[in-house]
């Protein structure tokens, strides 16, 4: 009896053990919405940053992918490596990374899409990047219009460019993550692929600021 009641101990340490390991590298519900998203645009997943850049290597031609960081270690180095390219931003740790291009055609040219996902250690540290790199995009001289704002659940920092393409950034904070988002189109075509995104994610679009 005394060596079944051990063996069933030892089960629930080891249980225990493999959710807390399971919950350490679990991705955020805003990181699971933009797997979400894009799975359901139809755009599948590569293994490494090579594969990434290939998918939309070619400017005439369509193309799409995203990838995921293997764990916090991996997140860590694309946040520093990819996202925090300036150094300008806050030196902090990433819990998961997730970066997706596309490219497709317009009604008269290729429009083109990056989006990050990155989910930090906890608000803190969210917040810091999030306004750290709102403060980048509302200084830029090729900005027209730009807005920030608080919505029920998420802030955001949205702006769009001078240029004679259309040309729009965002970027929203929800709890421990950030989503960012460069669209660019044809002059006043439309690209469907951050349309459909926002949408989905349920955040305010650049567009809506350069419409008024």
């Amino acid at each position: 009896m005394k060596n079944i009641r051990r063996i069933v101990s030892v089960l629930m340490v080891t249980v225990f053990a493999i959710s807390m390991a399971g919950c350490a590298f679990s991705k955020s519900g805003v990181h699971n919405d933009v797997i979400k998203a894009a799975k359901g645009y139809g755009i599948e997943e590569v293994d490494n940053r090579t594969e990434l850049i290939r998918a939309t290597a070619k400017i005439t031609q369509e193309g799409s992918a995203y990838l995921v960081a293997k764990d916090s270690e991996e997140a860590t180095k694309f946040y520093q490596t990819y996202f925090n390219t300036m150094r300008k931003l806050p030196d902090v740790d990433a819990e998961n990374c997730l970066i997706l291009n596309i490219r497709e055609k317009g009604d008269v040219a290729m429009h083109a899409c990056s989006v990050y996902s990155i989910e930090f250690k906890n608000k803190d540290d969210a917040r810091d990047v999030f306004d750290q790199y709102s403060k980048l995009i509302m200084s830029s001289s090729r900005i027209k219009d730009k807005e920030t704002g608080d919505k029920q659940n998420y802030s955001y920092a949205i702006a769009y460019e001078k240029s004679s393409s259309r040309i729009i950034r965002g970027i929203y904070l929800e709890g421990t993550s950030i989503t960012y988002i460069q669209a660019s189109s044809y002059k006043q075509e439309t690209n469907a692929f951050a349309d459909y995104f926002l949408k989905k994610m349920g955040y305010i679009s650049p567009v809506e600021i350069m419409e008024d």
